[in-house]
């Protein structure tokens, strides 16, 4: 019976798709004689705040995307025949002065026809932006997504990661740096450049948190949050 999921899925897997923002809002079919569905998604993350308006200057990482697995069950299914994917895009970095960009939520629907509303199956928050220095000595990281919901079928949440603040550990820029992305359980959050020269870190992956921005005496921006993502297993 469906019931015997929460022990375990019911036989391997007849298909398995995957999505990422640049998917947009992807529809799947729902296989014949499907006996479940395992949702594994994570929101965007939250993008990097912008070098402060003095330098040199240090900013917060975005925080990471929660992540939500679903399992759903043959019962929960019903007349459906499709599974929507609504995948959010990652926070854009922020210019300098301004903090980073929340990232967006993640939304899975079930739906008996392609374009209908649907029955919402969980959303998925993403992570906020991290702060940008201003003319302070350390700037706050972006927290991670958290307080989702799950509305069909049965799951659980992990929390995305916070971003790492900026710091500056005094006497001079090498003890200085901005804050890593805090990372989602799917992803990893952006890498900021922490010495001399500076510059943009790298965007985070799969719902990871951006990198601050920093540099001595110039302009830098925060990285980008990555993008949401979602695995749908079917069986």
């Amino acid at each position: 019976s469906s019931d015997s999921w929460r022990i375990q899925p019911p036989g391997f897997p007849t298909k398995i798709v995957k999505f990422d923002d640049t998917d947009g809002s992807p529809w799947t079919t729902i296989p014949n004689g499907c006996a479940g569905i395992r949702v594994q998604a994570a929101g965007a993350g939250g993008g990097g705040g912008g070098r402060g308006t003095s330098g040199p200057e240090r900013a917060g990482g975005g925080g990471g995307g929660e992540y939500v697995e679903v399992y759903i069950f043959e019962s929960n299914l019903g007349s459906n025949t499709h599974i929507n994917a609504t995948i959010a895009s990652g926070g854009a970095g922020g210019t300098v002065g301004n903090d980073g960009t929340d990232g967006g939520t993640t939304t899975i629907r079930l739906h008996t026809t392609t374009g209908e509303s649907g029955s919402t199956v969980c959303t998925v928050l993403g992570g906020e932006g991290g702060g940008s220095s201003g003319s302070a000595q350390q700037s706050l990281s972006g927290l991670g997504g958290n307080g989702g919901t799950i509305t069909v079928g049965s799951g659980w949440y992990v929390p995305g990661q916070p971003g790492e603040n900026g710091y500056d550990r005094g006497q001079d820029i090498f003890r200085e740096g901005s804050g890593r992305g805090g990372d989602s359980y799917l992803g990893s959050g952006g890498r900021p450049v922490i010495r001399d020269g500076g510059g943009t870190g790298t965007d985070g992956v799969r719902g990871g948190g951006g990198a601050g921005g920093f540099i001595e005496f110039d302009t830098v921006d925060g990285s980008n949050g990555g993008g949401g993502y979602v695995i749908f297993t079917f069986y």
